[in-house]
């Protein structure tokens, strides 16, 4: 009796050395901090290295406009508070 792997599976395709998408070398970005300003208050604030690369790997292009204060009392704006929810129901 013969074993049959993935019958999918494309032997090469993605498999490293032998080609394809996985054999390109890519250049690895490097990050550093940047000084930006925020569009509500004015206030200057620091896109960090960390927050840079998660934003590429979420696949956002444009850099934040508001400062982590200013987003998060946005955030806070949109999100109903839990007694308020309850209160609802």
């Amino acid at each position: 009796m013969k074993a049959y792997g993935n019958p999918r599976a494309r032997v090469g395709a993605n498999s490293g050395p032998t080609g394809g998408p996985a054999a390109a070398i890519t250049p690895m970005p490097f990050y550093k901090g940047m000084e930006l300003v925020c569009r509500n208050c004015g206030a200057t604030f620091i896109f960090t290295a960390g927050e840079q690369e998660f934003y590429a790997d979420k696949g956002f292009l444009n850099e934040p406009t508001k400062c982590p204060k200013c987003r998060g009392a946005r955030r806070d704006e949109r999100r109903p508070q839990r007694d308020e929810r309850r209160s609802e129901r």
